[in-house]
Order: C-alpha cells, then sequence, then structure tokens
C-alpha cells in the first residue's frame, strides 16, 4: 500500500530528506518552519543541503513567556527584536549545554555558526507568534506546476530525534507531498511568515557563542578560571557560609560537623531535604540538631520540628536536642512505629504543622508498598500551616549510615519523600521516574540472573549503576564521609 504518511521508526525525516536530494535534479531552496532549531539537527541534515543554494530556517519562540515577563514588568511586548533575541539566545546556549560534549557535536555547531556567517544560512526568529507549524520546503529555483517540489510536515521539529538521527529513535509523524497546490500554498505561508520574522545576524550569532566554550581562542577562559568557575558554581555558598554553631556545655567544635551542617543545610533548602549519610560515629544526631537548630534561627519562633527515630535510640535524640535547646518548644518526638498517631492527630499536632521533618534509619522507609512509607510520605508532602520566614515546602533530613545498601528502587523511593517526580529540582534531572527506569531494569536483570553470572562480572555491572546514581543523583543530595575521609 502506498501512502504519504511515513514516521521515524520505518522511514525518517532524514532518510526522506536524503531520498529526495538524489532524486531531485534541480533542488536549489530550502525552506524550513519550526518550534524547535538544533543546530545538532543542522549538522545531521547539512550533507543533504550541500548542493543547495538558499537555505532559509525560521523558529518560533516561547511568546507566551515573553508576553507573560512584559505583563508583569507593565510593559505591552510588540514584537521587541532585543526581548526575542534573548529569548533564542538563552535557547541556544541550554542547545550548548546541554548536548552530549563529543567532537561531532561541537563540529555541528561550529559549522551552523560557519554556515551564519557566510551567508549560506539564513535564520530569522517569529516574534509574535509561538509557530507550533512544523513544515519543510524542498523546490527548484523556479518553482511551478510543470517542476518537481515537495513540502514535509507533521510533528517533527529541526532536532536530531525530530530528524529520526537519535537512538532508540523518537516516534514521529509526518506526510510528504508533492501536488501543486500544496506546496505552492506552504511556500505563500512561509514567504508571509519570513516577512514578518527578525533576522538573527552574524553579530547575534558571535554574542552568543562568546558566551560558550566554543568561543575564539582569545575569549576563552584560562584553566585556572575555569577551575575557579567550578568551585564557585558547585561551592560557593558553602565556601561564603559562616555559620558559627551554637555549641552546648562539653561539645567539642569539631570541624567535618560543621562542614556537614553546612553542606546539609544548603542542599536542604535547595532542594527541600537533604540525605546526612556520615559512617556510625561521626555524630549524625549532633549534626541533624545543628542543622534544626540553624533551620529554627532562620525560619522563626513559631518553626516546628518533628523527629522520626526506631524505639531503641529515642533516648539520644531527646537528650541532644534538649542539649541543644530545641526540645520542648521547637521538636516533637515520635517513634517510626507510630506514625499514625501523627496522622491521625492523637496525641500529636497535625502534619501540616511541621516545618522539618528529620528521620532516623531512613533505610527502613525505602519500600513505597508499605503503610508505613505511605504515612511517612504523607507527613513530609503535608503543606506547612504555619509557614514562617523561610518559604517554600517541608524541609526533611533523611539520616542513613547505609545508604548504598539500597536498590535504586529503593533509593527513588527514598529521594521522593521531598523531591517530585516530573518537578525535580537536582541539574541535569528532569523526570526522576524516567532517569531511575533504566537502573532498576538492569538491576533487576542482574538480580534474576544472579545465579548464573560470575560475582566479579555481577559486582562489576552493580557498581556501574551505583556509579551511575551516585554521580547523576546523590553527590547533589547526600552529605557522605568515612573515617577516611576525615
Amino acid at each position: 500500500m502506498s501512502t504519504k504518511f511515513f514516521n521515524n521508526i520505518e522511514t525518517t525525516l532524514l532518510a526522506k530528506f536524503q531520498g529526495i536530494a538524489t532524486a531531485m535534479a534541480d533542488f536549489d531552496i530550502f525552506h524550513a518552519v519550526v518550534g524547535y532549531f538544533r543546530s545538532s539537527g543542522y549538522f545531521r541534515l547539512r550533507p543533504v543541503l550541500e548542493h543547495v543554494g538558499e537555505i532559509r530556517i525560521l523558529v518560533g519562540i516561547d511568546i507566551d513567556n515573553l508576553f507573560r515577563r512584559s505583563q508583569a514588568a507593565g510593559k505591552l511586548f510588540f514584537g521587541d527584536r532585543e526581548a526575542t533575541l534573548k529569548q533564542y539566545a538563552e535557547a541556544f546556549l541550554r542547545d550548548v549545554k546541554e548536548s552530549d560534549y563529543d567532537g561531532e557535536v561541537e563540529r555541528g555547531i561550529r559549522q551552523f555558526c560557519t554556515d551564519v556567517a557566510d551567508g549560506r544560512v539564513e535564520l530569522r526568529i517569529h516574534p509574535t507568534r509561538d509557530l507550533h507549524a512544523k513544515f519543510y520546503l524542498c523546490l527548484p529555483q523556479h518553482h511551478s506546476e510543470h517542476s518537481d517540489g515537495w513540502v514535509l510536515m507533521g510533528s517533527s521539529n529541526l532536532t536530531e530525534q525530530g530528524l529520526g538521527a537519535s537512538q532508540p529513535p523518537r516516534y514521529e509523524l509526518n506526510v510528504a507531498m508533492k501536488d501543486y497546490d500544496d506546496v505552492a500554498f506552504c511556500e505563500s505561508e512561509f514567504q508571509r511568515l519570513w516577512a514578518e520574522a527578525l533576522p538573527v545576524t552574524v553579530e547575534d550569532i558571535d554574542r552568543m557563542v562568546s558566551r560558550t566554550h566554543l568561543a575564539p581562542p582569545e575569549q576563552q577562559p584560562t584553566p585556572y578560571e575555569l577551575y575557579m568557575r567550578m568551585l564557585i558554581d558547585h561551592f560557593g555558598s558553602q565556601v561564603e557560609d559562616d555559620f558559627v554553631p551554637r555549641l552546648p556545655e562539653g561539645y567539642d567544635d569539631l570541624t567535618y560537623q560543621r562542614d556537614a551542617v553546612v553542606q546539609g543545610y544548603d542542599i536542604m533548602m535547595q532542594h527541600g531535604g537533604c540525605f546526612i549519610a556520615d559512617v556510625v560515629g561521626l555524630g549524625k544526631t549532633v549534626v541533624a540538631a545543628m542543622i534544626a537548630q540553624r533551620f529554627i534561627m532562620a525560619n522563626g519562633g513559631s518553626s516546628r520540628v518533628l523527629v522520626i527515630f526506631p524505639p531503641t535510640v529515642q533516648t539520644g535524640w531527646v537528650e541532644t536536642f534538649d542539649d541543644f535547646g530545641i526540645k520542648n518548644r521547637y521538636s516533637r518526638f515520635v517513634s517510626n512505629g507510630s506514625l499514625d498517631k501523627v496522622i491521625e492527630g492523637d496525641g500529636y499536632d497535625l502534619p501540616e504543622y511541621y516545618d522539618l521533618v528529620i528521620v532516623d534509619e531512613a533505610h527502613n522507609f525505602r519500600h513505597d508498598s508499605t503503610l508505613n512509607y505511605d504515612l511517612l510520605q504523607r507527613i513530609c508532602k503535608s503543606a506547612r500551616a504555619n509557614g514562617g520566614n523561610v518559604g517554600g515546602g517541608k524541609r526533611v533530613l533523611l539520616l542513613s549510615a547505609t545508604p548504598f545498601n539500597n536498590t535504586p528502587e529503593d533509593i527513588k523511593n527514598q529521594l521522593l519523600l521531598f523531591q517530585d517526580t516530573a518537578r525535580c529540582t537536582i541539574d541535569g534531572v528532569s523526570n526522576i521516574a524516567d532517569t531511575f527506569a533504566p537502573w532498576v531494569k538492569e538491576y533487576k536483570s542482574l538480580m534474576s540472573q544472579r545465579r548464573s553470572l560470575s560475582p566479579d562480572v555481577l559486582t562489576a555491572r552493580t557498581d556501574a549503576i551505583n556509579r551511575a546514581m551516585r554521580h547523576t543523583i546523590l553527590e547533589k543530595v547526600m552529605v557522605r564521609r568515612t573515617r577516611s575521609n576525615i
């Protein structure tokens, strides 16, 4: 059966362009209207356009976002060039930042910049409507009902994924048409939109590139400046933190504990929670008490802290909080088997009255199918009734000396006590479920094969999963020191 429709599974958009370029002897003009444009997509398509004389790409921008900003500032937005270019520059910089760092990506971005500078490619941005239409025109110099000409349209943007060049290919649905009336109509639409759009100049591209690692050598920072920038980005707020704990009599001012408080408090305020995972004997209870003390000082006198622990360690928690002066007025204590009393208000304030929740032996709450996990998540995720000087939702401290004895699913479940699946605040992680899915799948596969795999292979593959989780997630939300670190 012959059809004009195709997807990126059996036939990719890139393959369709390659077929047109091969069979169409007078392919002289390429026009594109897209909502998203990535230089990596252009790099994939460029060999197809090697002998095309006119390449014009029209890109839509997030007009709704710009309009909201202008309204908030008491202004009206009527296609302001600087605002439009700023919006595109942000998208360009995000493209460079989020691209895989390899030679092919860098060549693609540089090639696009060179082609704009040489006039081989013209790029314009439409400033007055958010372009959802995606269509591509392959035309001869003088298109008529007697000549070849194609319009391809559908869901594919001019990106690597849209072209079907990524692995695995993303499903897209497009249609290819060559009837003169269809092609002529789309070309007329393109010309109308092109006339309304704002050109991106060589100077604009140069300014964007100068803000990336692709800048010319004379504009690039020195290795020392890059190192300092890395330190500032990663540790900046912690390095400048001059927190001095109010230590009770008999407590030593230990640098490693103070460092843990500074780091843990910073993580907790940024991400809503933090894992305190120092090994046994380094004083996690004291660190948690100092973080609670600091939070109360910042949030104000209405602050309430709920401490959850196994019954066997209740005395240590109560005595430590009493020493730090935050026991009676600010804190309540409940064993990890009595969380239903908090939910029901049976001798405790209801969950919304707590601003900070501290959970000792947090690995006891790693299975999301248990009643106790459900109760704890309801406590941690409930809204804050009192508020205070520190805005945002409830803060959560999870304490455990054995964070790496858990499965990927266990760690995901604990992370979700203070993070939302689709609104993750961790850099590089947009969706927690999507990020953990391959680790969970790989781990389950390994466990099902563990009797047939050699111990060395099993260890190496589980270590690889743990390294990936540590680098992607845990290093950004965890304080973890061993005795050798100290």
